[in-house]
């Protein structure tokens, strides 16, 4: 049985994502804070007015450090964003209505914001929609690798990736082995990734002299006059 295992730091995958089959519509995602419409969605009766920490709640999730960005929903997966104490150690939060603003009858101003000189990790954290399982962290990542093993080895019945820090940390600190038989569902998982990117008015093109390397470039046969 050949194994490839992937131990890079960073990789190009565009060309390949962008060949593979779109299947998934922006309107059934919530790409952005507020939504892809800026605030505006159609009323449904079977959106909840009410919630507590019992009531309209289907799952909940322990997310490790301090999040304050809006949740992205594509797919069957849910990201948000942390901030990690790298030296373990996290303030107590304070109870909710502490963090009110003065603007909405609340306690806190500017002033109340702290700093803090710890160092931190910077972590999306990657949620399961149906059942608020926390994928491990870089889980996506190393999905990503193991894809990109099995296209660039055809011949590969298996793809082992592995993550490492140049910190001294552990090594690997977390792993993801997948056989030949899971390439069209991580091909179907990415390509829902990718499809924003393919969108011009979600993501104009700002093209420019560093365009040499994409397969669209004229100087490699394709449309687009740069590169």
């Amino acid at each position: 049985m050949m194994r490839y295992t992937a131990q890079v730091l960073n990789l190009l995958l565009a060309a390949s994502i962008s060949s593979i089959h779109l299947v998934a519509g922006a309107s059934d995602n919530w790409p952005q804070f507020r939504g892809s419409r800026g605030g505006v969605a159609a009323d449904d009766p079977s959106l909840p007015e009410t919630w507590s920490a019992t009531d309209n709640i289907v799952w909940k999730a322990s997310i490790p450090g301090r999040g304050w960005s809006s949740p992205i929903v594509w797919g069957d997966h849910v990201f948000v964003t942390a901030a990690v104490n790298a030296t373990g150690t996290e303030e107590p939060l304070k109870p909710v209505p502490s963090y009110a603003g003065r603007s909405v009858g609340g306690p806190m101003s500017g002033r109340d914001i702290g700093s803090s000189t710890d160092p931190h990790r910077w972590v999306l954290y990657d949620i399961e929609f149906k059942t608020g399982k926390v994928y491990p962290e870089h889980a996506t990542q190393l999905r990503l690798y193991a894809l990109a093993g099995f296209i660039m080895h055809p011949e590969a019945t298996e793809a082992r990736a592995e993550n490492w820090y140049l910190d001294g940390a552990p090594s690997p600190l977390v792993g993801y082995v997948a056989q030949r038989s899971a390439l069209e569902g991580l091909k179907r998982e990415f390509t829902e990734f990718a499809r924003p990117l393919l969108n011009d008015d979600l993501y104009p093109a700002t093209p420019g002299r560093h365009c040499n390397w994409c397969g669209f470039a004229k100087s490699k046969g394709g449309p687009c006059d740069f590169g």
